[in-house]
């Protein structure tokens, strides 16, 4: 039996406008929780994520993402292994963990068919997202 293939999460963030920062998470049974860290200027940004295969012998691998903070407004795509699963312009003041389509004001690309798609996490459905697999 072959390596399973590894899921790579690619984030693209554009900042549009800032009050004090952003910073984006994302978290996988595999590989745990990882983030942009802060992000305090206007631009475009690039994260790549490896967040383990997308299943093992023993269980599926969770991988849930989220705004950590949202201090402003920013343009955030994601890709799941090449595919575009999520782009939206999101916007908010202040802090605290927020889900990424509800506190979007334009939704270009929510994929929610065919694998991978998106739900939103059933333990945390306010605040994250979570890629699926068929």
């Amino acid at each position: 039996m072959g390596k399973a293939q590894e899921v790579k999460v690619e984030v693209q963030i554009n900042v549009l406008h800032l009050n004090s920062f952003i910073e984006f998470k994302i978290e996988s049974d595999s590989k745990g929780e990882m983030a942009t860290g802060h992000i305090r200027k206007l631009g475009v940004y690039s994260f790549d994520f490896f967040m383990g295969p997308k299943t093992s012998d023993n269980y599926i691998n969770n991988i849930w993402f989220w705004w950590d903070t949202l201090d402003g407004t920013a343009e955030l795509t994601v890709w799941v292994n090449d595919v575009k699963v999520l782009e939206t312009v999101c916007s908010n003041k202040g802090y605290g963990e927020k889900h990424p389509v509800k506190v979007a004001t334009e939704v270009k690309l929510f994929k929610s068919t065919r694998s991978p798609r998106l739900i939103d996490d059933p333990n945390y459905p306010m605040t994250n997202l979570q890629i699926w697999f068929d």
